[in-house]
């Protein structure tokens, strides 16, 4: 795989990763007695952080491989980053509701 098509991964899983939280607390915002919607929430964080750190690890060793690219790796690196203080946002608006 070329290293653009990882990076092009990593923003398309950010993106993605950020298009269903919002999803999901939209959701619960609309109806938050509902313990489903907290649920499907919970193992969604869990799975998008799993999944995210995975991608965060492989550009770090492709990073120490391709430190010609390095720009462009670190700013895909800060793009998957970006979710942790919207997911703490939402996380922190869920718990005080």
């Amino acid at each position: 795989m070329e290293i653009s098509q990882y990076l092009n991964t990593a923003k398309i899983m950010a993106i993605t990763s950020f298009l269903i939280g919002t999803l999901i607390f939209g959701f619960h915002c609309i109806a938050p007695l509902n313990s489903g919607i907290i649920m499907i929430g919970l193992y969604y964080v869990i799975l998008a952080f799993v999944a995210n750190l995975i991608m965060f690890l492989l550009l770090i060793g492709i990073a120490c491989i391709r430190t010609d690219a390095i720009d462009d790796i670190a700013k895909s690196m800060l793009v998957l980053m970006a979710n942790i203080p919207i997911a703490a946002i939402y996380f922190m608006v869920v718990m005080s509701s």
